[in-house]
């Protein structure tokens, strides 16, 4: 059975200016919509997160909405939906988020509550985009901005029965989203010896490595498909804590404006393993091809 999530907005009655509701109601949907497309980035799945509308009920306002069926599995679709009805409950405790520290700090306890839901947390980091976060909380503020004070809104997933999560539609985002998280992106592609978190023979096609030159963890689809079905397949013996991978690897570097801030890495690729080093001292090699 298909996860399924319920926006329920209790407006007042005899309520002037009607369109206001279903402005806030589409608004709560396209926010959700897009958290729910950050989630799916955040873990290395190239699916798009859709909704389809399969019940409005009077009264008040219910939406209730599917993840529409893809390749995403059903217990992935139910965390998400869980970790995203957490993530704007959390908004009770924030009357307003207006600077890059409060973003990040909640876009952190998101990642936290992703790597919950992940069947090997270990083989990857998901990493929550903090501009594409701060839009997101930037659409519930403004959906919020259509209610009356004493109006409300609640979520529920199927798989949360019983427990209501209430919106604060007191919220307000309040940041600059044009000057957020400013700085350059570029696309590089090296040579990097790693250090590649994964258990024994499980690895699949996202992995999380450690690249000590750069002083950096972060997360990597392996596109070389010959060598990833030998490991798999148990004919690479299984890669230790010791070991080293010698890869070329392509990927986004975003370098923020802000000095005081760390390099991002974002969409990389393992293009080819070129050797696995077995227990050797590790050698601070980077080589631009």
């Amino acid at each position: 059975m298909e996860p399924e999530l319920s926006i329920d907005l209790k407006y007042l009655p005899n309520r002037t200016e009607p369109t206001e509701v279903f402005d806030a109601m589409s608004g709560y949907i396209k926010a959700y919509r897009a958290l729910g497309q950050l989630m799916l980035d955040a873990v290395g799945q190239d699916e798009r997160f859709e909704f389809q509308l399969s019940q409005i009920q009077s009264g008040s306002i219910i939406s209730k909405l599917k993840a529409i069926p893809g390749r995403i599995d059903e217990a992935f679709k139910t965390h998400c939906f869980e970790a995203g009805n957490a993530t704007l409950e959390n908004l009770t405790n924030e009357e307003e988020i207006e600077t890059e520290d409060q973003v990040d700090s909640m876009a952190r306890l998101l990642e936290g509550r992703l790597s919950e839901g992940l069947d090997n947390p270990e083989l990857i980091s998901p990493y929550i985009d903090r501009k594409r976060f701060a839009e997101f909380l930037a659409m519930v503020s403004t959906a919020n901005r259509n209610l009356k004070p004493d109006e409300k809104v609640y979520l529920n997933s199927d798989s949360e029965t019983g427990q209501q999560r209430e919106i604060n539609t007191s919220f307000r985002f309040t940041g600059d989203l044009q000057n957020m998280f400013k700085g350059t992106e570029k696309s590089v592609e090296y040579e990097l010896t790693l250090f590649a978190k994964t258990s024994v023979n499980e690895g699949n096609s996202v992995w999380n490595f450690r690249c000590e030159k750069m002083k950096q963890t972060f997360q990597a689809r392996i596109e070389d498909k010959p060598w990833l079905e030998k490991y798999q397949n148990a004919v690479i013996a299984p890669i230790g804590p010791k070991d080293t991978m010698i890869a070329r690897v392509a990927y986004d570097i975003f370098i923020p404006a802000n000095n005081n801030k760390e390099s991002v890495i974002r969409n990389a690729r393992v293009i080819e393993v070129i050797d696995i080093n077995r227990g050797s001292s590790y050698q601070d090699e980077i080589k631009s091809l």
